[in-house]
Formats: structure tokens, C-alpha cells, sequence
């Protein structure tokens, strides 16, 4: 973070660290004993952690999960108070007169915690414009009990930290009475939110740990698409305090190059940056999908379409066959009939023999595979087309699906039909609702989002500059991610990818910092090789 701050003032010197604050706050876990906080073995059970110092058991601090220690104030302190009592901190104009922006960062699991906060947050009437970045994530709990994604033997799906079902059970009860009121008043908690949204599209990565994780898509990217597919972006007023922003940002999952783009540039320090209420259009052209651009640059080029990966409705295959879509492949067959599986699969060839053989529709997957059918399996789901991203093994010019994902062509008036789906043993989007996925643009297999209304404007605040940036990340390897992504690795009490003091240019090339970081960790991990 400091990297990037050190980057933004180069672009603009008033942004500095006299005018911008940056904490990162530490949510210790019991793998971090003794070098975190004392710990005394002699003591008796519970009370080994002797200190004032907040520690979250595992990785529950990313879901607002309350305290381990102290133990006197066990179970006492959610990790979203923490958060709560940051923003008031910093939103007291008798501390900072000239404050104007308060930016919630978090990255991977950070990211995972900004959701949700954002979704559970309590109104905390801050005169200061507050800002949610959330990039990259891994998974979401989701604002209500449907999914788009059929996942079998998936019972708990809904259980908090993937929903909201069994929350208090979590253990957790920060703001209990928004939860009991319904998902109807969690999404409008939610859309009260100015939120920027950080989507790195190389990241296809999935380190999650729960089936109901997979019922909102096979990985990050998918995750990220569906759920703001289903709980719109939207910005009803680019002056006002409710401004969501949706950023493409071409890297990986990596937390420098997201700070370091022009994108995170904008968003953690250069927005609002004069109290002016400015902000930058949405970041990245082409677009993946409708509706993922709600602060859209009117002059880029394809600013509403095509979308990456998708194929123009005017080219026309076998069987008068077009482009319709990218759907899910991993739950029976989606497709009744394979084809053929060879190296010369192509979107010319899958569709003419398709056609030929009298089938109405043809998929494409994983490169090398033709399908064929007359109505799509009923747990199928259209996904976003970046999905479906392999080249086709006869013709890379064209995609032929991905891992688990059909590219889907299809022909006649009613596009895309499906078999009914079996009884399925969680709220699955319902079948009858979905037949119309294709035929009309507009629809989404969703709950009606709610109207974002502005809020009233604040009092005016001073125009010298004060900006707070509050980052949460987990890029670094902690005891806290390995409850989610079932790996191993110990944790670096600084990262020194935001320490330095240079401002390398953001490329293809991995900067010289993490080189650095690499070494300092593997340094570390030898000096702390029982830290387990």
C-alpha cells in the first residue's frame, strides 16, 4: 500500500503521507502466539494470552467472526466492531478537521471481509464519504437463499459464511437484528454501500474450502461475475455518496499490480481527493457482461459491448446456428449427445455436424470435445463468457468452452430450451424462470434489486486534503487462509511488497519488490520453522 502511495504521489504530489493515512490492521489468530502477542504455557486453560490483545480463532476475523482473546472479554468483540471503531476514529473532525475519504481495502480474504461488512455493516452516519474497495475474493456470502449454481449434496450451502442461514450459530451476532429482518433488508444494507469493485481477470484461482463457495461458481472469476449479476453495481448519481465502480484490471491475483494500476490509483487515493465528489469512469475495455459497468466511460471504445469472449450474433454457423453463450457443463451431461472428441474440433465443424445429424443445438468444451442436443440438461447455468476460454484445438482464432463450461450455438425461435431439472435439495434458480435466459437480454435469475437512492449531501467539509485508506489483505500465507484454502505457510509480521520506497511502473513483468518479498518470506519461514 505504501508502494502505491509512493506511486500516486508521483502523479500528483499533494497526495503524500501528510495528506493521506494508511493503517493496516493486524486480526492475530492462535498461529500467531508469541510473536504477535505473548503467550505463557504455564498458564491454565484460556488464559495463556495474558495480554489486552485481540485474537480471532482461525480465519473468522474475514466474517466478522467475535474474539478468542482476551478471555475475559471472550466472544465479546466482532471483528466488524473493530472496523466500526476505525471509521469512527478517523470520521472525528475533531481529530481530523480536513478528512473527506475513508477507503476500506481488502484483498483475497481482506476482500472477502470488506463484502461482508459492507452486506452486515451498521450505519454509522459518518460525514466522511466512505469507500469499500473489495477486490478478488474467493467467495461471497450471498444476499439471499437462491443460487445460480446446482451443486448436489450441498445441504449447508447457506450456512454463514456462505449465507445467512445459522448465523448466530457462526459463532457471531454483530448487528443480529439486520439478519432476523430478512434478506430484503440485508440487500438494501448492502446498496446503501458506495462500493469499488477490483476484478484482476487472470485470476481463475479458487481456494475456497465449502461446496455452497461452488454454488455461486467455479472459481473467483465466476464468483465475482455472478454476484454482480444478481446485486447490481449501479451508480444513480456520479456527485453524490453512492457511486458504485467496477474496475477490469488485466493481472492476477496479485495485491501490488491491483494498487499500483491506474484503477487502484484511483480509487484508494485520487478519487474525491479535493472533496470535489469526482471519480474516475470504470476501468478496463472491453466489458465481460451486462451490467458491469455502472459508472461507464461513455467515450471508450465498446463501452457496452461485445463483451470478452463472446461472438457477434451476426456470425452465423451450421444449422443457422449463433452464438449463445457460455453455460456450466458439470453436474450429468449438459448436452445429451458427444459428438466427437478429436483435434479438429472447431466451431464450423461442432456446429455442421451437429446440424447435419438433425440436432438443433452444439457445445464446444474443453478444446477438444463437440455436443450436441436439442434442450440443455436442467442444471445447466449460463456463466459469463470468459469462462468458456480455450482455444479450440482444430482453430485457436475461435474459443471452445473451458474446464466444465460449454460454448453453446443454437438455432430456431426459441434459442436455448432445457430439460426439466430434477427436485433439487436447495433453492437452485427455478427451471421455469431460467428457459427464458437467452430470449431476453434483460432478464437475470435474480431477486429485483432495490433502487439505490443518494443520500442527502454532507456538510461542507474543509478543501485541504485528508484521505484514509484502511487495508485488509491475506496475500501472504497465514493460519487464518489455510482454514480456507487448506494449504500450509506461516505469516510475515510486515509485507515488504508495501514497505519500500520505490514506484515501479505497473507491466507484464513481475517488479523487482517481489523478488524481494519472496526472499524475506523464505528467510522468515527458516528463522520460524515451528510457528504451526
Amino acid at each position: 500500500m505504501l508502494n502505491a502511495l509512493n506511486q500516486a504521489t508521483g502523479f500528483n504530489s499533494r497526495v503524500n503521507r501528510d495528506t493521506v493515512a494508511v493503517m493496516a490492521p493486524y486480526f492475530a489468530s492462535g498461529s500467531d502466539k508469541t510473536f504477535a502477542y505473548p503467550w505463557d504455557e504455564s498458564l491454565r486453560g484460556g488464559r495463556s494470552s495474558n495480554t489486552s490483545v485481540l485474537v480471532w480463532p482461525g480465519s473468522q476475523w474475514s466474517a466478522g467472526g467475535d474474539n478468542q482473546y482476551p478471555f475475559a472479554q471472550k466472544g465479546e468483540i466482532s471483528a466488524f466492531y473493530v472496523l466500526d471503531e476505525i471509521i469512527k476514529y478517523y470520521d472525528n473532525k475533531e481529530m481530523f478537521p480536513n478528512m473527506k475519504s475513508i477507503v476500506l481495502v481488502g484483498h483475497s480474504m481482506g476482500g472477502q471481509m470488506m463484502q461482508r461488512y459492507a452486506a452486515l455493516g451498521k450505519n454509522l452516519d459518518t460525514s466522511s464519504r466512505v469507500v469499500y474497495w473489495i477486490g478478488n475474493p474467493s467467495s461471497y456470502t450471498w444476499l439471499n437463499s437462491f443460487r445460480p449454481m446446482y451443486v448436489p449434496d450441498c445441504a449447508d450451502y447457506d450456512v454463514y459464511r456462505d449465507g445467512f442461514a445459522n448465523f448466530a450459530d457462526y459463532p457471531m451476532t454483530y448487528n443480529k437484528d439486520l439478519v432476523d429482518a430478512g434478506s430484503d433488508a440485508i440487500i438494501k444494507n448492502f446498496q446503501s454501500r458506495q462500493i469499488a469493485w477490483a476484478r484482476a481477470l487472470q485470476d481463475m484461482g479458487d481456494h475456497s474450502s465449502t461446496c455452497g463457495a461452488n454454488t455461486t461458481g467455479a472459481n473467483r472469476n465466476e464468483r465475482f461475475f455472478n454476484f454482480i449479476d444478481w446485486f447490481r453495481p449501479s451508480c444513480p448519481d456520479p456527485q453524490g455518496d453512492n457511486c458504485d465502480t467496477v474496475d477490469l484490471i488485466d493481472t492476477s491475483h496479485n495485491n501490488g499490480f491491483m494498487f499500483n494500476s491506474p484503477a487502484g490509483q484511483s480509487r484508494l487515493f485520487h478519487d474525491d481527493f479535493d472533496g470535489n465528489k469526482d471519480i474516475a469512469f470504470d476501468y478496463g475495455y472491453p466489458r465481460a457482461q451486462d451490467g458491469d459497468n455502472p459508472h461507464p466511460d461513455q467515450g471508450a471504445v465498446d463501452a457496452s459491448g461485445p463483451y470478452i469472449n463472446s461472438v457477434p450474433q451476426e456470425w452465423v454457423y451450421g444449422g443457422n446456428m449463433t452464438y449463445s453463450g457460455c453455460w456450466s457443463d458439470d453436474q450429468n451431461a449438459a448436452l445429451e449427445h458427444q459428438q466427437f472428441a478429436d483435434a479438429t474440433v472447431s466451431v464450423d465443424g461442432c456446429t455442421e455436424s451437429c446440424a447435419g445429424d438433425g440436432w438443433t443445438m452444439a457445445g464446444m468444451k474443453e478444446g477438444n470435445q463437440c455436443w450436441c442436443g436439442n434442450a440443455l440438461n436442467g442444471f445447466a447455468s449460463r456463466v459469463v463468457d470468459m469462462s468458456c476460454h480455450l482455444p479450440c484445438a482444430g482453430n485457436d482464432g475461435q474459443q471452445c468452452g473451458g474446464p466444465g463450461r460449454l460454448s453453446m450455438y443454437s438455432a430456431g425461435d426459441d434459442k436455448i430450451t432445457k430439460r426439466e431439472a430434477l427436485a433439487a435439495p436447495m433453492e437452485f434458480a427455478r427451471m421455469s424462470e431460467r428457459l427464458s435466459a437467452m430470449n431476453d437480454k434483460n432478464w437475470r435469475p435474480r431477486t429485483e434489486a432495490l433502487t439505490k437512492e443518494s443520500p442527502p449531501p454532507a456538510d461542507n467539509v474543509s478543501q485541504e486534503d485528508a484521505v484514509t485508506d484502511v487495508s485488509v489483505n491475506d496475500d501472504l500465507s497465514t493460519e487464518e487462509q489455510n482454514l480456507e484454502d487448506g494449504q500450509s505457510g506461516e505469516q510475515l509480521l510486515t509485507d515488504p511488497r508495501t514497505s519500500g520506497n520505490s514506484s515501479e511502473p505497473v507491466g507484464t513483468e513481475a517488479p523487482s519488490w517481489a523478488a524481494d518479498a519472496a526472499a524475506a518470506a523464505a528467510s522468515w519461514q527458516a528463522e520460524h520453522p515451528n510457528s504451526d
